[in-house]
């Protein structure tokens, strides 16, 4: 029973998961490729801002999968 109740909870998490990656990440990800294709790439700020758009979406990216928590 044990096994059953594990997998129903993968398969639950992973529904939910991959509707909140849909809604909520893959507009940072859009924001994070827009700014890649458009920021002029001989400034050192574009630099930075790619870093930073890359750690936005890490952050929400790991506050929601199943190996590493919100904190």
């Amino acid at each position: 029973m044990d096994t059953a109740s594990y997998h129903r909870a993968m398969w639950y998490h992973k529904k939910h998961f991959n509707v909140w990656a849909r809604e909520e990440l893959q507009p940072l990800v859009d924001e994070l490729v827009e700014a890649a294709r458009t920021a002029p790439q001989y400034d050192g700020r574009f630099l930075y801002e790619l870093e930073y758009y890359k750690l936005r979406c890490m952050r929400a990216y790991f506050s929601h999968s199943l190996i590493a928590d919100g904190n």
